[in-house]
């Protein structure tokens, strides 16, 4: 029986051929490089996060910020005085721009979670308008860097 089980064992075995394509062989090279491991400082994710949220928001409207938001793999909220579903870190820092003169203002990031939270203030000339908070997902941003 146990003889049996042993010829078993030897064809499949056998049976598996175990030889890669030079194509294969290349995606399991690129696979095992993005796996490896990286040693990434939170300045650099808050850098990058800063970066890519600038970029995001030099073309965003209210009306395309569903397929902007789409396209990076993000989610994007405008918000104004009127927004009433805000997370508390985003109500805190909407109320700090809203109370803050043109001049002091400036985008910024925050950790929120398994995210990095970008706000970037709206201002017309004479006035504070909205923010538009940016969600990037921190797993995103390490596997750029």
């Amino acid at each position: 029986m146990k003889y049996i089980y042993f010829l078993i064992l030897v064809f499949t075995a056998s049976a598996c051929g175990g030889s890669l394509s030079e194509e294969q062989r290349k995606a399991f090279k690129n696979e095992m490089k993005d796996r490896k491991i990286k040693r990434v400082s939170d300045d650099d994710i808050y850098e990058k996060a800063l970066e890519w949220g600038r970029l995001y928001v030099q073309n965003l409207n209210v009306s395309n910020m569903d397929s902007v938001a789409q396209a990076n793999e993000v989610s994007i909220q405008y918000a104004n005085h009127e927004t009433a579903d805000l997370s508390e870190v985003e109500r805190k820092i909407f109320e700090a721009y809203s109370y803050a003169s043109s001049a002091e203002v400036s985008d910024n990031v925050q950790k929120q979670g398994t995210d990095i939270l970008y706000a970037n203030p709206v201002m017309d000339s004479t006035a504070f308008q909205g923010v538009w908070f940016i969600s990037i997902p921190k797993k995103k941003i390490v596997l750029a860097l």
